[in-house]
């Protein structure tokens, strides 16, 4: 394994380097929230992709991070959820009740802005939110906040994993090696449309054969 990560590191020193690398995304987010944004809005699938991400740019902002979502309630990241707090409004009376600075991910919380009472209650920490540094992260596949919380809301984006996450995640997860090589070349083709040369280049031979024998050994 050594050997292989060693040929991919070569191997990807001589490929063009991603358009939007993660630290970028880390800064452009610690912005936002340094600039005092009350809610920024997330479209992705990849929830905990985003979680580790604001994550880290709690850690470099010192500030705690709170996940929600309706199934759990209202947690700080890491710790044991807060009692009776899985209804939206009473959790957002919670986010409320929590001084100082942090950072709150609402997990599919969109859906629930219909209502009017939930919606009035953003609106209202949201202006609250101002005055420090919170932020209130509304995140789903899709997100569609009505009209009232649009002029409190900007939206981020965070794009496709580059190289080095979908590389970590693959070493975390501890596949076998015939699944390593496939999710390798698989990182190494959306990060730089080169499967079939990086693949050869890192294996000696393309992900076809790696799937084969994967295959035969089930």
């Amino acid at each position: 394994m050594r050997k292989i990560l060693s040929q991919i590191a070569r191997t990807i020193s001589g490929a063009p380097k991603p358009v939007a690398p993660t630290q970028n995304k880390q800064d452009d987010l610690s912005l936002l929230i340094n600039s005092r944004q009350p809610i920024i809005t997330v479209e992705t699938t990849e929830e905990g992709r985003l979680e580790q991400l604001l994550w880290e740019v709690a850690t470099e902002l010192d500030v705690p991070l709170f996940t929600w979502s309706v199934t759990t309630g209202l947690a700080r990241m890491r710790g044991s959820p807060l009692y009776n707090t899985q209804n939206p409004e009473r959790a957002l009376t919670n986010i409320e009740l929590i001084r100082g600075n942090g950072i709150f991910m609402l997990k599919d919380f969109a859906r629930y802005c219909d209502n009017d009472r939930v919606c009035r209650r953003l609106r209202e920490l949201a202006e609250k939110c101002r005055a420090e540094r919170r932020s209130i992260v509304i995140t789903a596949t899709a997100v569609q906040l009505p009209i009232d919380l649009q002029s409190d809301a900007v939206p981020f984006a965070l794009g496709l994993a580059g190289a080095e996450e979908l590389f970590g995640s693959v070493i975390a997860v501890g596949f076998s090696g015939a699944e390593i090589e496939q999710s390798i070349a698989s990182a190494l083709y959306m990060a730089f449309g080169k499967k079939q040369q990086l693949t050869t280049e890192i294996f000696g031979r393309d992900s076809g054969d790696a799937a084969a024998e994967r295959d035969a050994g089930r």
